[in-house]
């Protein structure tokens, strides 16, 4: 909801006003532009937009690529059936992990599609895939896939709400909740906000949600603190700023750009 205060066009999050205009980390001028900073969503995205500029979130996944000698196509993460499998893959485990099984999949068998997964064995699957952990599950949930992926109508998902759209994804075996909107956001062009493990940790720091806050409280929280043009990009800041500084252990809290703005970092002793 935006609003004026003091003559400057803001958004209002939890009583508090991040400005829109001139950044108010820069301390110039008077009045509401030079008052102490306060955790304002906006200017912390700005400010990790700032610090990363261009910086690609598929650094990790490029880096494995490399080393593994295939060549790397981001438009194969955006067709429907192998983003259905990368978001599979990448449950409970690493990028570079997740990426190295997606390859072990290219690898085996040439092309990654659901004809070929429906005519493979769930062993063959398997093996595959091994190096990204919890092989066995992922095997069958993406034999599963490749069987029932011709029932999934994308055309009328385009068309549907987004909510809907959202369930109906999520009727299918091993898609959750993250997934469904991973896929909303990259494959059907639907805003979300998918919030991985990166995420959740970086926003309880931050105080904007409490320890327990469950995925869709968060998500809510998210899409109701950050306009919606920005949400892919703020999902893509905060899992860099997680992979890089909010680390689980030991994190960066001496290095990071938002510390001020962060209940977590204001405490930390180390780093």
């Amino acid at each position: 909801m935006r609003k004026v205060k003091n003559g400057v066009e803001g958004v209002r999050i939890e009583g508090r006003w991040s400005s829109g205009r001139t950044r108010p980390w820069l301390g110039r001028g008077r009045g509401f532009e030079s008052r102490p900073v306060q955790v304002f969503a906006l200017d912390t995205i700005e400010r990790l937009l700032d610090y990363y500029g261009g910086r690609s979130l598929w650094k990790e996944v490029k880096e494995v690529f490399k080393s593994e000698g295939v060549p790397w196509r981001e438009r194969n993460f955006r067709s429907p059936f192998q983003n259905l499998v990368a978001v599979i893959l990448s449950q409970n485990t690493s990028d570079k992990n997740s990426t190295r099984a997606y390859i072990g999949l290219l690898k085996k068998f040439g092309k990654i599609t659901p004809e070929t997964l429906k005519k493979a064995r769930v062993e063959e699957i398997r093996e595959a895939i091994r190096p990204g952990g919890l092989y066995n599950l992922k095997a069958r949930r993406l034999k599963e896939l490749a069987e029932i992926f011709d029932k999934i109508n994308i055309k009328k998902l385009k068309r549907m709400g987004r909510e809907e759209a959202r369930k109906e994804l999520m009727r299918i075996k091993g898609i959750g909740q993250k997934s469904a909107d991973v896929f909303l956001n990259y494959v059907l062009g639907k805003p979300s906000f998918p919030i991985d493990t990166n995420i959740k940790r970086v926003v309880r720091r931050l105080g904007w949600v409490g320890e327990k806050a469950s995925y869709e409280e968060m998500r809510k929280v998210l899409e109701s603190k950050i306009p919606k043009k920005l949400w892919g990009k703020a999902h893509e800041l905060l899992i860099r700023l997680g992979r890089d500084l909010c680390k689980p252990k030991n994190p960066k809290c001496g290095e990071c750009l938002i510390r001020e703005f962060c209940e977590f970092g204001k405490r930390y002793k180390r780093g």
